[in-house]
């Protein structure tokens, strides 16, 4: 299957919590990107820090539908994981966000959760990475079920963890949960390789 192309005029609105809420994370790298390869398609952050997905699903019409957005890019889950949000419940309050997505004519494109990354957060993290998991599974049927747009950040994340040296770890987050540069790096890379764009060296 093709990846969606973007145009001239489109909005993109990245629905989210604390790391799509970073200055210096993906949602800068994707605007950066974009306003030299697709000149005049808007990106615009929709973090909150410590948003689960019901609040989201609580804004959405606010932040995405009456901003008449073209794309909601949904990337959400870390928290509700950390309050042990059961699946069911994070599934109702994600399913309403594509059911006024749909009704507003606004194209989706979801985001599977990053893992946390236990080495660097000195508690133990297996009860939350098994709810993100779940988590993942549900976004993948809904996006093969429903026809939207899969961003498999968890899946890319957990590859990168299992190739690196266990004696030397590559450090995608400075805490366990949040961004560092390489870890905004790749989630900056996942995100536009979802709409087929990749990030090349400019010739000049």
């Amino acid at each position: 299957m093709e990846p969606p192309q973007l145009h001239p005029g489109d909005r993109v609105v990245c629905l989210g919590d604390s790391i799509t809420a970073d200055p210096h994370g993906y949602v800068t790298l994707a605007q950066q990107v974009l306003a030299r390869s697709r000149p005049g398609v808007e990106v615009v952050n929709a973090g909150v820090p410590g948003h689960t997905a019901a609040d989201l699903a609580a804004r959405f019409t606010r932040d995405v539908v009456e901003q008449s957005a073209t794309w909601a890019a949904i990337s959400v889950g870390g928290n509700d994981a950390i309050h042990a949000v059961p699946t069911a419940d994070y599934a109702v309050a994600m399913q309403t966000m594509l059911d006024a997505a749909r009704e507003g004519r606004t194209a989706v494109a979801l985001c599977t959760p990053t893992p946390i990354e236990p080495a660097f957060t000195g508690a133990p993290v297996e009860a939350v990475n098994a709810l993100l998991a779940e988590y993942a599974a549900w976004i993948e049927a809904a996006v093969e079920g429903q026809g939207l747009v899969l961003i498999p950040m968890q899946a890319v994340f957990r590859l990168v963890q299992e190739a690196s040296d266990p004696d030397d770890p590559v450090r995608l987050t400075h805490d366990g949960v949040h961004m560092s540069p390489t870890g905004r790096y790749l989630m900056g890379l996942t995100f536009l390789a979802a709409f087929g764009i990749s990030v090349e060296p400019d010739p000049n």
